[in-house]
């Protein structure tokens, strides 16, 4: 028989093989080490003024999600207590960009400060020009992270939002295979269009 302890912020799990006979107590015990957390603020970039409902997702280092907060009204979230590790963070709000954290180690004890700044962010649409006319199974990925994916619908259109303002790679995918890629600038609270050429 096997104990299983699966602790918050972490999606590995501990477990301690036990021999019960019938009818026998037994007492198991876990050493866990000393445990740390992160907790931070999250403001708007225009006006400097705390985000009220932001919900902040925790991931583990193989980027499944582990844990989710939402701030508070003075725009505050925190994650405790945490297992030593490395994880990552993103974070949502409304009509905003997404943000993230990566990278975030937390040792023995530790408090991590991580604070998110989000700016209102760009949408691109997008359309896919096929000679065959077949886009069936394709999708778009910006840049080549699978947090901002968007499926291409079968008349060839596409869509991301709340995209952080800057450059990206839009990368045009079928069946998991790439066949095309394309520049874009995206600037904050504005459309860019991206048109897509392939030629089966």
């Amino acid at each position: 028989m096997a104990i299983i302890l699966l602790p918050f912020g972490t999606s590995k799990p501990i477990w301690r093989q036990v021999h019960a006979k019938p009818g026998q107590k037994l007492t198991v015990q876990f050493e866990l080490p000393l445990p740390g957390a992160i907790e931070g603020q999250v403001v708007r970039a225009d006006t400097g003024q705390p985000i009220v409902g932001a919900i902040v997702h925790l991931l583990d280092e193989t980027g499944a999600a582990v844990g989710q907060a939402v701030t508070n009204r003075l725009g505050i979230y925190q994650f405790e207590p945490l297992l030593p590790g490395q994880f990552s963070l993103k974070c949502q709000a409304q009509g905003l960009a997404t943000g993230f954290k990566h990278n975030v180690v937390i040792t023995e004890g530790s408090s991590i400060p991580v604070d998110f700044v989000l700016t209102a962010g760009g949408t691109i649409l997008g359309q896919v020009k096929s000679k065959s006319k077949q886009v069936f199974r394709m999708y778009i990925m910006l840049n080549a992270d699978t947090n901002f994916m968007a499926p291409v619908s079968p008349d060839g259109r596409f869509r991301l939002d709340n995209i952080t303002p800057g450059r990206h790679i839009a990368m045009l995918f079928r069946l998991g295979e790439q066949v095309g890629a394309k520049e874009v600038v995206v600037k904050s609270g504005e459309t860019v269009e991206v048109v897509f050429e392939v030629p089966e």
